[in-house]
C-alpha cells in the first residue's frame, strides 16, 4: 500500500524562527509519510540547506520578502496558496506549522468539502493583547487580531491540535477550544550536535543571548541589564547572536551606542549553527529576558551546551524545572544581580549546568517526532 502522504503548510517564513526550527526537526523525521511543503522561495532554502527532502510547492520568489511590505507578500501566498488546491489528494494530512493565516486559511480551503483529509495545527503560544506586548503597536495590533481570526478557523475545522506546553493549552481552553482535539507535544533540542560543537576561542564572552531580534525578546532590557553588570565587571563582554529585521537591528545598535557599552556588547547578525553554538559553548551564562515565549527551544539549546540560564518567569519554562534561574518578569536590576552572583560564583555554574544538561537531555528531536508520528497515526486511524 503507497505511504499516505502530509502536505506541510510552511508558508508564514521569514527568518528562521524556534518555531520553523520545529516543523524542519520533525517534518525530517516523519519517514513513514511521503511529503509536500508549500511555502516560499525563501523557506525551500531553508529546508534544504537543513536536511529536509520533500517536494516543494513554492508561492512566492525569495527576494519579495525583503521588500518591506511583509503584510502584501503574505496576502500574496496566501492567494498563491489557494490556486494549489488542485494538488491536494483526498487522502492527505495537511500539517500548518504556525497559526499565521498564510498557514491556517489554505489548509482550511483544502479541506472543505474533502472527506477524508486530516488537518494537524500546531499552536505555539498564544500572542499578548497589543497594549500589553513590546513593540510596534501597529504590528502587534495586526498580529493579536489575526490570530484571532486563526483560531476561529482552527477551532471549527481542524481535526488535532499540537501545543507546545501545558500553559498553552490553558489559554485555549479558556478560548473555548474543545480539550479532545489537544495534544501537548514538545519542542526539541538536536543533543548529538550540539554534543560535538566546539567551544569557539577566537573572542570568548561571559555572558550570550541568542535569539529572535524582536523587543518582546527583551533584547533592550538586555542592555540595561548588562550595563548594571558591567558597574561591578567593567572587563565583562555580553553577545547577542540572532537575526531580525533591520529596523530593529538599528534601533539595538544605537541603544547600545547611546548608553555607551559598544566596548562590552557585540551584536553578531546570521552566524552559522556551528559559530553561534561554538560561542554558547565558550560563555559561563545564558541571559534570556524574553517576554513571551511558547516553549522555549534557545533556552534549551544553551541548556543542552552546559549553560546556566537565566531568564524571566514564563509558564512555558516549567518543562525545565528548576533548571531554569527565573526573575521577575521587568525586573531588569534582579536579573542583573542574578548573573553578577553566577559570573561570580563558579561552583554554582557547575551545578545548574549539571542539572540543565541532565534535564536538556529529555528533549531530543528523535524523542519528540516519534511522539508526534503517533499522534497522527492514531489521528488516521482514528
Amino acid at each position: 500500500m503507497a505511504k499516505r502522504r502530509i502536505v506541510f503548510l510552511f508558508n508564514s517564513f521569514v527568518s528562521i524562527s524556534g518555531g520553523d526550527v520545529r516543523f524542519i526537526e520533525i517534518a525530517k523525521r516523519m519517514g513513514s509519510f511521503e511529503k509536500a511543503v508549500i511555502t516560499c522561495q525563501g523557506g525551500k532554502d531553508i529546508c534544504c540547506q537543513r536536511g529536509l527532502n520533500a517536494r516543494y510547492l513554492i508561492t512566492t520568489s525569495k527576494k519579495e520578502i525583503y521588500l518591506g511590505k511583509i503584510f502584501l507578500v503574505y496576502f500574496a501566498r496566501v492567494i498563491k496558496a489557494l490556486a494549489l488546491r488542485n494538488k491536494i489528494c483526498d487522502r492527505d494530512v495537511l500539517y500548518s506549522s504556525s497559526d499565521f493565516l498564510t498557514d491556517v486559511f489554505p489548509a482550511l480551503f483544502y479541506k472543505l468539502g474533502r472527506k477524508h483529509v486530516r488537518w494537524v495545527q500546531i499552536i505555539h503560544h498564544v500572542i499578548p493583547s497589543p497594549l500589553k506586548r513590546r513593540g510596534m503597536f501597529l504590528t502587534n495590533l495586526i498580529s493579536h487580531y489575526s490570530q484571532k481570526l486563526s483560531f476561529f478557523f482552527i477551532k471549527h475545522f481542524a481535526d488535532l491540535i499540537i501545543v507546545v506546553n501545558r500553559a498553552v493549552a490553558e489559554e485555549l481552553r479558556q478560548e473555548s477550544f474543545d480539550e479532545g482535539l489537544i495534544e501537548i507535544g514538545s519542542n526539541g533540542v538536536h543533543l548529538r550536535y550540539l554534543e560535538n560543537v566546539k567551544p569557539d576561542v577566537e573572542k570568548t564572552y561571559e555572558c550570550v543571548f541568542l535569539g529572535r531580534l524582536h523587543a518582546s525578546k527583551g533584547i533592550f532590557d538586555l542592555i540595561e541589564i548588562w550595563r548594571e553588570v558591567s558597574k561591578e565587571k567593567n572587563d565583562s563582554a555580553l553577545a547577542i547572536i540572532g537575526m531580525g529585521d533591520e529596523r530593529t537591528k538599528a534601533i539595538l545598535k544605537e541603544k547600545i551606542r547611546q548608553n555607551s557599552m559598544d566596548g562590552s556588547i557585540d551584536v553578531l547578525i546570521n552566524l552559522n549553527d556551528e559559530k553561534a553554538f561554538g560561542i554558547l559553548k565558550s560563555c559561563k551564562v545564558y541571559a534570556f529576558p524574553s517576554y513571551e515565549e511558547g516553549w522555549g527551544i534557545s533556552v534549551c539549546e544553551a541548556m543542552a551546551c552546559g549553560l546556566p540560564v537565566v531568564a524571566y518567569n514564563l509558564a512555558a519554562y516549567g518543562v525545565f524545572e528548576d533548571a531554569v534561574t527565573k526573575v521577575t518578569i521587568g525586573d531588569k536590576r534582579a536579573f542583573a544581580k542574578t548573573l553578577l552572583r553566577l559570573l561570580s560564583d563558579e561552583q554554582l555554574r557547575k551545578e545548574l549546568s549539571e542539572k540543565a544538561t541532565k534535564i536538556a537531555s529529555r528533549f531530543d528531536w528523535d524523542l519528540v517526532a516519534k511522539r508526534e508520528l503517533s499522534l497522527l497515526e492514531r489521528l488516521i486511524e482514528s
